[in-house]
């Protein structure tokens, strides 16, 4: 892997440009699969978090936050201790 101080400015837009494309096919196609949908979502909540330009409005980490929050109220609900 080439040096991240060696990329080019237009390497690196080119970078950020297919990271952009990415996150959207995987937001558009996540997993039905519980486990799997958990994996992905946590990519999307770090590219949208660690990666500038991936999220400039927050959409993508407010889409991943309320996933989660979906996904949590369709758990279980164990007796308190248990």
């Amino acid at each position: 892997m080439k040096d991240l101080t060696a990329w080019s400015v237009e390497e690196a837009a080119r970078l950020l440009e297919l990271l952009a494309i990415q996150t959207k096919y995987l937001r558009d196609h996540l997993s039905a699969d519980p486990e799997r949908r958990v994996v992905e979502l946590r990519a999307l909540g770090a590219a949208a978090r660690d990666v500038p330009g991936v999220d400039p409005d927050g959409s993508l980490l407010s889409f991943v936050t309320a996933e989660f929050r979906r996904m949590a109220r369709r758990l279980p609900q164990s007796p308190p201790g248990v």
